[in-house]
């Protein structure tokens, strides 16, 4: 299926995700690596080809953004990632992502799919505020929030429970003041210069 470039960055590019990525999602949420570092609404089960389409509908049913993460080079999808949880009265949402390929581990492609989707988010959606959980073992991950901008403001004591393991959560924020469009704004101005 060719990927739309909704929103491209320097390594990545988001585009919508259609019922057509319910296969991709289904093989991603079946890799217990991948999952166990994933964090985000239905991110601990497997489910069906069903289940993810029908999850893809209730995103879209409550009009929170839910896009493929595609290789801005090879056009391969490597991930997926939302706002959800969208509370339009607080401008807050929460952040889901998740990279399933493993061979774009630690090499950018998350954090520059973040920037993105905070872009989105804060540019697009009007948000002020857009919060994430993760386990205190994802460190790779919490060095991404990091390196992107997200702010620790707590964190729950034995959040999370894999097998006899008990880890803390780590919660982290981003506030629309402090950050800096990577896309939306560049394009926007760009736009109006030539009209």
């Amino acid at each position: 299926m060719p990927y739309v470039r909704k929103l491209v960055g320097s390594r990545t590019y988001l585009s919508p995700l259609s019922h057509d990525d319910a296969e991709l999602m289904f093989r991603w949420h079946n890799d217990l690596e991948a999952i166990f570092l994933a964090q985000g609404p239905g991110l601990r089960s497997p489910g069906t080809t069903q289940e993810f389409r029908e999850f893809i509908d209730t995103f879209h049913q409550r009009k929170w953004p839910i896009l493929m993460i595609v290789d801005l080079e090879t056009d391969q999808p490597i991930g997926w990632c939302s706002l959800w949880n969208v509370r339009p009265a607080q401008s807050q949402a929460e952040v889901a992502i998740i990279i399933g390929e493993h061979d774009h581990w630690g090499q950018g492609y998350g954090s520059d799919a973040m920037r993105l989707l905070l872009d989105y988010g804060f540019n697009l959606m009007n948000l002020n505020s857009i919060e994430l959980v993760t386990g205190e073992h994802n460190t790779r991950a919490i060095r991404c929030y990091e390196k992107v901008g997200f702010k620790h403001v707590g964190r729950r004591r034995q959040g999370h429970i894999h097998g006899n393991r008990k880890t803390d959560v780590i919660l982290m924020d981003y506030l629309a003041e402090e950050f800096v469009s990577p896309y939306v704004i560049p394009t926007i101005e760009q736009a109006t210069k030539h009209s």
